[in-house]
């Protein structure tokens, strides 16, 4: 087996996940490695999975190396309780991802197998959101169209994440070429899985759509929803979209 390091780059090749979630993923390894760092004394570059304890007889001669086990992975998840769930779940995720990857490609026992830290335990108790109904939707739009600066744009955005149930990002993401006005569809490329799919529209929604998208000279390539300096919206604007309407 390579080094931790290098088997993370391997990992990251590999891997079918999206490139925000690999980031994510790869910003716990290196604070996984961080913490073995810290707990054996030894540079980063220098730590092997499989040579994490070494052995030693009566007499105190080295006998071999053994692998990293539960005991520092049940540590290191310990270690970052105090920082939330959502970051011990992501932490927990990322991490029983990577040493399944690492089982299935060499003779290497996940540490995951015997760990007895139950991330459950750590479950945050559950807030109940409140759900927009048909009439709040009706006045959701209402106010969309009585205060928007950018009427067309927006109504079309949100009349599409209302009604496909869609990620922020994909539709965000869509491209003029993905419309598939004919068919009321369009295929989204960038899901967080990395398969893509096909999203049914309401019938007719294709065609506004495609008009919206000459109208405004979009090439193939463009995205079809901008903001008013013709970039493509950001998440954060769309939130603050939503919050303004509510």
């Amino acid at each position: 087996m390579n080094s931790f390091l290098d088997e993370i780059q391997t990992y990251c090749m590999n891997s079918r996940l999206n490139n925000n979630t690999l980031k994510k993923y790869s910003y716990c390894f290196n604070n996984f490695l961080l913490f073995l760092s810290k707990n054996m004394g030894t540079d980063k570059d220098d730590i092997f999975l499989d040579k994490i304890y070494l052995e030693r007889d009566l007499m105190g001669i080295p006998i071999r190396y053994l692998p990293l086990d539960s005991t520092l992975l049940e540590d290191y998840l310990e270690s970052l309780i105090p920082k939330g769930y959502h970051s011990l779940q992501r932490h927990h995720s990322a991490l029983k991802s990577f040493f399944t990857f690492l089982e299935r490609n060499y003779n290497f026992q996940s540490p995951f197998n015997n760990l007895e830290f139950r991330i459950s335990q750590y479950y945050p108790e559950k807030k109940y959101k409140n759900i927009l109904t048909r009439s709040g939707i009706i006045r959701f739009i209402n106010k969309l169209v009585k205060n928007s600066d950018d009427l067309e744009t927006e109504l079309l955005l949100f009349t599409i994440l209302l009604s496909t149930g869609c990620r922020i990002s994909e539709v965000l993401n869509l491209q003029y070429e993905d419309l598939d006005a004919l068919n009321d569809s369009f295929k989204l490329k960038n899901t967080k899985n990395k398969h893509q799919r096909i999203v049914n529209l309401r019938p007719g929604i294709g065609n506004l759509i495609d008009t919206y998208a000459r109208n405004l000279n979009r090439t193939a390539t463009d995205y079809l929803f901008q903001n008013k300096k013709n970039q493509k919206f950001l998440r954060t604007e769309v939130d603050n979209l939503l919050k303004k309407y509510l």
